[in-house]
């Protein structure tokens, strides 16, 4: 199976802002970005595709699939990256 996005014209979030899709900045920011980005990812039909290609190459930035990096490293079994405090 090919890691590869086949169809970039399916992609619902082609014409979005890349910004959303890799958060930066304060938190509430990054909050309210991935929260954007993850509903664009919501009506996506290559979403599963696109999930699949992050976990495949093993992608360790952005959201992909709806996924946010840390999400897809709990997917794959892997330990998180994000600090939270107690």
């Amino acid at each position: 199976m090919s890691a590869m996005l086949t169809d970039l014209t399916e992609m619902s979030c082609a014409n979005a802002d890349p910004e959303l899709f890799y958060p930066d900045g304060p938190v509430a920011e990054r909050r309210l970005a991935t929260k954007a980005a993850k509903a664009i990812c919501a009506t996506c039909p290559v979403r599963e595709q696109c999930l699949r290609v992050a976990l495949a190459t093993d992608e360790a930035h952005g959201i992909w699939g709806a996924k946010t990096a840390d999400e897809r490293r709990r997917m794959a079994g892997k330990p998180t990256t994000t600090w939270r405090p107690r």
